[in-house]
């Protein structure tokens, strides 16, 4: 048996020696895709590597679906690419939110949005929560994964509104994605969301958000990301982030369970102390400040249709779902498209 035939079998073997209903179910998936090009690799007597150069070629090309990538060739891990490649990889599976934001036109309708805050804030603290979501509702740390950015795979735990937000040295105020998206007709149910995991992070003790956050890796999940806007609220908060984080991965641990790339935060906060990161926590800074303390962290650089890109860096695929740059942290610079 050659030795392309010998890795494939290999390959599917260990992909097929899972447990878990949700990973055999993407491992068939992921099998299926690589299936045909360690054939095709075979027949021509190419090594390996040229069957995944064969694969991304064909989806450049448009033969084969884009899909199939998901989780297989974009990953910061695979060496095998170039960067100019990995860039064009990342730009094939390039998506935007499904629901389009509302822009944000001019002064008087940001004015407006700074003007309802302090209503909804009103709203917010007169309703019965516990009624409306039940006893749990202060229990527990809301884990959602509704966002169409990070899939269903990724949970996530906003920390701040856009529209309250403390980031310094941010890129993108004027394009802010979160204040869009809270502008926005569900923009309600967002920023409420938003207060209620914020209350949930200040008042739950450190145990109960750290079995929360494990729980959710261990039910399947790929991990969790912390933070829309990047303005985390104040060093107490991001001690909190910190300390969960650490408990968690230690719980993790105890089950067997790798909690590599399972944590990350977006961040602009370069006045804080950021001594405390946990081992496992990714970094991914918005400004080159941030990321200069943190040389781990990766910088998202934000570039306008007349910048000439630079193909050494790595490009946005805004496709979390394809893309393992963010729960990876390895220090790269990333060309944002403004969102």
């Amino acid at each position: 048996m050659n030795s392309v035939l010998k890795a494939r079998k290999e390959f599917g073997k260990s992909m097929r020696n899972v447990e878990d209903p949700v990973e055999r179910k993407l491992n068939r998936k992921i099998y299926h895709a690589k299936k045909a090009y360690f054939t095709k690799v075979n027949v021509y007597g190419r090594n390996l590597d040229d069957a995944y150069r064969i694969m991304i070629n064909d989806a450049i090309d448009g033969l084969q679906p884009a899909a199939d990538l998901i989780r297989v060739m974009t990953s910061c891990k695979n060496d095998i690419l170039s960067r100019p490649a990995k860039r064009n990889v990342n730009k094939l599976t390039h998506k935007v939110a499904q629901h389009d934001p509302a822009e944000l036109q001019d002064a008087t309708e940001v004015k407006w949005m700074e003007e309802r805050i302090p209503a909804l804030r009103a709203e917010w603290e007169h309703i019965d929560w516990v009624a409306k979501k039940g006893a749990g509702v202060w229990s527990h740390v809301e884990i959602p994964n509704d966002n169409t950015k990070l899939g269903p795979d990724w949970g996530y735990v906003s920390l701040e509104t856009g529209w309250e937000c403390c980031a310094i040295g941010c890129q993108c105020r004027k394009i802010c994605y979160a204040r869009k998206m809270e502008a926005g007709p569900t923009g309600r149910g967002i920023v409420f969301r938003v207060w209620r995991q914020q209350k949930q992070m200040r008042d739950l003790p450190v145990d109960v958000i750290a079995e929360d956050l494990a729980g959710f890796v261990k039910a399947g999940h790929r991990g969790v990301r912390f933070c829309d806007t990047g303005g985390i609220p104040d060093q107490a908060m991001l001690d909190k982030v910190f300390a969960a984080v650490d408990l968690a991965c230690v719980l993790l641990l105890a089950d067997g369970v790798d909690p590599t790339g399972c944590f990350y935060i977006y961040a602009t906060r370069f006045d804080l102390d950021w001594s405390g990161l946990p081992e496992f926590l990714r970094v991914n800074a918005s400004n080159d400040r941030l990321h200069g303390m943190i040389p781990s962290s990766n910088y998202f650089k934000i570039i306008d249709a007349n910048e000439v890109e630079d193909e050494e860096r790595l490009f946005c695929s805004c496709n979390c779902e394809a893309c393992d740059y963010c729960p990876e942290g390895c220090g790269e610079v990333i060309d944002q498209p403004g969102h």
